[in-house]
């Protein structure tokens, strides 16, 4: 898609892996590139950038400290800490995440078997609202999907 086509989202902190500014940059030293499998890239630019960090999918992808060896799985569990700025990466059991939220820190939700990750931006209801790195900015989690197999935080 085109450079910013889906916009920035509500807050100025959504990024889509399908943005033509870096969707075909390959992963660390892997081969994958972020329109693939950057879902979790993206979802973690979002995170650091409403935390401060200026950073953006392509930035994250271009570390290869982020990554396994020469593949383009992150090294979330969380090897980083300290990640820009200070912050600290944290993995949250479900009943966390509306505290985390409440608090005013977005969540990075796995979805779909672990296989995609988006990120909740707030409780609406009994519903959040997500950024999500395929479909778009601000869009209720229950429209595409019913539950999360993971859960992650920065502070």
């Amino acid at each position: 898609i085109g450079a910013n086509s889906l916009g920035n989202g509500s807050d100025g902190n959504y990024y889509s892996q399908r943005d033509e500014r870096w969707a075909n940059r390959t992963i660390g030293n892997s081969s994958e590139n972020i329109l693939n499998v950057g879902c979790l890239i993206s979802s973690v630019a979002m995170t650091l950038k409403k935390n401060g960090v200026g950073t953006d999918p392509s930035a994250i992808a271009s570390n290869a400290n982020y990554f396994w060896l020469n593949t383009a799985y992150m090294n979330l569990r969380w090897n980083m800490n300290p990640w820009p700025n200070g912050l600290n990466s944290y993995s949250l059991s479900i009943s966390q995440i509306d505290d985390e939220l409440n608090n005013n820190r977005y969540v990075i939700v796995g979805v779909n078997g672990c296989t995609h990750f988006v990120v909740l931006t707030k409780k609406d209801g009994n519903d959040y609202i997500m950024h999500d790195p395929i479909y778009g900015p601000d869009l209720k989690f229950s429209s595409h999907y019913s539950g999360f197999c993971s859960a992650e935080t920065f502070k």
